[in-house]
């Protein structure tokens, strides 16, 4: 989806003129017009936000900035060569594009190697500051069920993990339980034993003896990318 259309539909249904949404978000009246209509009336390009806008939109609209980025059409993922006056047209100052590379995974259940380059469904890139950590490895796994709905992941979203063997209680993380498990779920230590909760009142959480079964710690939740 356009962002234009995102942020029409959006005054649209919370009745908020150009005015009011400029205001709430920082920014002119004319820019969110630009927005709207996705093309700058004096050099004739589409509109091209950056980054800063996305947030400041996203804050407005009471989304997170990984909500509205989700939203938007693929290509709208990417940063911009040079970072120009949005309402005018005119450069202001070079930026660096800092894309990082990706990649998805398909469920691994059963496999010996979970990060072999035969299960790589597909390589994204994303900008670099959408992530906490630009120095981190990361990899992403589709959701395949309702058992998180609770903390907003649902059937079919993307998950993208930073790669890592710590985490604390109450961090969402991909596990690797026994030989032919491999999970999204909420991790809690009591005592010896852990526990994997899920998000969703209709599942139990999945009790976990580590002294008695393999279990391993293969990421933490660093960003979900709506479908």
């Amino acid at each position: 989806m356009k962002l234009g259309s995102i942020i029409h539909s959006y005054r649209k249904e919370h009745k908020l003129s150009m005015d009011a949404l400029a205001e709430r978000s920082g920014l002119s009246k004319a820019y969110i017009a630009i927005l709207e209509n996705e093309k700058n009336p004096i050099s004739g390009k589409p509109a091209k936000p950056s980054l800063e806008t996305i947030q400041k939109l996203a804050k407005s609209m009471k989304l997170t900035t990984d909500d509205l980025i989700s939203m938007m059409d693929a290509d709208a993922l990417v940063s911009f060569e040079r970072q120009e006056d949005e309402e005018t047209g005119s450069v202001k100052r070079p930026v660096t594009k800092t894309l990082m590379n990706i990649n998805i995974y398909k469920d691994t259940s059963g496999s010996s190697d979970l990060f072999m380059d035969d299960q790589i469904i597909e390589t994204i890139s994303l900008p670099a500051c959408m992530l906490p950590d630009r120095d981190a490895e990361y990899f992403g796994r589709f959701a395949m069920d309702d058992s998180m709905s609770g903390a907003g992941i649902n059937d079919g979203d993307l998950i993208i993990f930073q790669k890592t063997d710590a985490i604390e209680s109450g961090e969402i993380g991909c596990f690797r339980v026994d030989e032919n498990t491999v999970t999204c779920k909420i991790f809690s230590r009591i005592g010896e034993m852990i526990y994997l909760f899920q998000a969703n009142n209709q599942y139990q959480p999945i009790p976990i003896e580590p002294k008695k079964q393999r279990f391993q710690v293969l990421g933490t939740k660093a960003l979900l990318i709506k479908k």
